[in-house]
């Protein structure tokens, strides 16, 4: 099935999310890719890549296999933006999307989500390079795990691909 019209379905799109959700503060990351490679919205990816790893996946390939077990059930999901294109990305279309994105603006639309939540101290963030990630040429892809909490406080911890 094939969108004609991609500004309606980008209206569509933000309709359903609330401004202040995950979700709403990833769609505002610029998306590297030229405007003819944009079958997937990036929201929609990022969101999969978060919750692959809140469900314990630490390498990309790990991530894009919990998406493809639930891929049915991911393109149902309409905001994340799938429904057009009627599956989910590549591995190899996610790790090139990865490697040009921009890690400051993720990492600023993640802060400041994460900002709107009284009582905030402490961010804190960490990162590892993928095992099997590296490409001739280009360094290894990184997996970017935030922590936030009160200080002195138990901690919300997440991971991201970045």
């Amino acid at each position: 099935m094939r969108v004609e019209n991609l500004s309606n379905r980008r209206a569509w799109l933000t309709e359903g999310v609330h401004p202040h959700s995950l979700l709403g503060y990833l769609s505002r990351v610029r998306d590297p890719r030229r405007r003819q490679g944009r079958i997937y919205p990036l929201a929609g990816i990022l969101a999969i890549l978060i919750l692959a790893a809140l469900h314990g996946e630490s390498s990309l390939r790990g991530m894009w296999v919990w998406a493809k077990e639930r891929e049915e059930k991911l393109i149902k999901e309409k905001v994340l933006g799938f429904w057009g294109a009627g599956r989910l990305p590549a591995l190899s279309a996610i790790w090139y999307l990865l490697r040009d994105l921009d890690g400051e603006a993720l990492e600023g639309a993640i802060a400041a989500w994460a900002a709107q939540w009284g009582g905030i101290s402490a961010l804190r963030v960490d990162g590892k390079a993928l095992r099997g990630s590296k490409r001739t040429g280009m360094p290894a892809l990184q997996v970017v795990t935030e922590a936030v909490g009160e200080a002195g406080g138990p901690a919300l911890t997440g991971a991201l691909g970045d």
